[in-house]
């Protein structure tokens, strides 16, 4: 006959299983349970968008950085934009430690916002879009947020 103990640990690594990918830390069933009681599920996010894709590319012997998403240096996006030209975008915003919010392609608040902030710290115009005046500053040795 099972234990309500060994009830709980496995009702955890079944719900630990089911979430791989993601970011979970569960506790221990009972507070006065010690580490061998209890499960401690920690797995990393799989959904790391821009880990390792950091690229360098010329455009008339200029060279750029990127995240092989897009290698534009023109094309407008603002807030509602969506696709690969915006988690470019999200990348290199990460890069600069500006804080895009989650990478994942949709131009919303938080990307907007970390664009206005990296806009303002290397002397643009803080619009919140990203077009030919933003991309190569991105691209090309910008300053932190």
């Amino acid at each position: 006959m099972r234990t309500a103990q060994a009830r709980n640990r496995c009702a955890l690594v079944i719900a630990g299983t089911a979430l791989a990918g993601t970011t979970l830390v569960l506790a221990t069933p009972s507070a006065n349970a010690t580490p061998a009681e209890g499960v401690a599920v920690q797995a990393t996010s799989a959904s790391a968008p821009c880990k390792d894709r950091h690229v360098i590319f010329t455009v008339d012997g200029t060279p750029y950085h990127g995240f092989d998403y897009s290698k534009t240096l023109t094309t407008v996006i603002s807030k509602g934009s969506q696709g690969n030209v915006v988690k470019e975008a999200q990348c290199l915003l990460e890069y600069v430690e500006c804080a895009p919010g989650t990478v994942d392609g949709i131009f919303g608040d938080k990307t907007r916002a970390a664009t206005i902030r990296f806009q303002a710290k290397n002397g643009l115009d803080t619009d919140g879009s990203i077009g030919p005046k933003t991309w190569p500053k991105l691209r090309d040795h910008p300053k932190n947020c």
